[in-house]
């Protein structure tokens, strides 16, 4: 590999990096986005106590 495709290689690994972060935390999602998971979701796969939080957070701002 030449070093200017290793730079780009990196600078694409920390942008999946922090992308990964801003959808990993569910707090952040807009509750249009959390109604939607639940309607398209198997029940058995949802953490609805995180849902719930994330939807509240919302209703408050």
């Amino acid at each position: 590999m030449t070093l200017n495709t290793e730079i780009k290689i990196k600078k694409m690994e920390r942008e999946i990096k922090e992308l990964w972060q801003i959808v990993g935390d569910e707090i952040f999602w807009h509750p249009s986005v959390i109604d939607e998971i639940k309607k398209r979701s198997r029940q058995s796969h949802l953490n609805l106590k995180k849902l719930k939080t994330a939807k509240e957070l919302f209703a408050s701002i």
